[in-house]
């Protein structure tokens, strides 16, 4: 029997639109956050060394422009193409639990540091 939404089955429809490896809503967020990360670490990166180089070149939008697209480009290439992380779930499926939370917190631990590296790359070097 079909609700107002005409969903049949809401469990069946959670898992289709959140965890479906090839099209769902928690492969795109993790993506994006994928694509965020890479370009934080490229921007804080970039700001360090063009202050150490030149600290009078000042940064225009060109420049964070091209970095989000080079950060989608290189996550596109190591993730994305050809389904590549689908090989990355398999290879996460076998890890045991003191594995996972290895990882897990050595993941939370990285995205911590890319934090601190940004700010600490605006308020130092800029």
């Amino acid at each position: 029997m079909k609700n107002k939404y005409g969903i049949k089955n809401p469990i069946e429809f959670y898992n289709d639109f959140w965890t479906d490896k090839k099209t769902g809503f928690g492969l795109i967020f993790s993506g994006g956050w994928l694509i965020g990360i890479v370009g934080l670490i490229f921007i804080s990166l970039g700001i360090i060394a063009i202050d150490i180089i030149n600290p009078k070149l000042v940064l225009n939008k060109y420049y964070l422009i091209s970095l989000g697209i080079f950060s989608y480009l290189i996550c596109y290439f190591l993730v994305f193409k050809n389904d590549q992380y689908l090989k990355y779930f398999e290879e996460f499926k076998d890890w045991s639990i003191v594995e996972k939370r290895k990882n897990v917190l050595s993941g939370i631990g990285f995205i911590f540091g890319v934090i601190v590296l940004f700010f600490s790359s605006l308020l130092y070097f800029n």
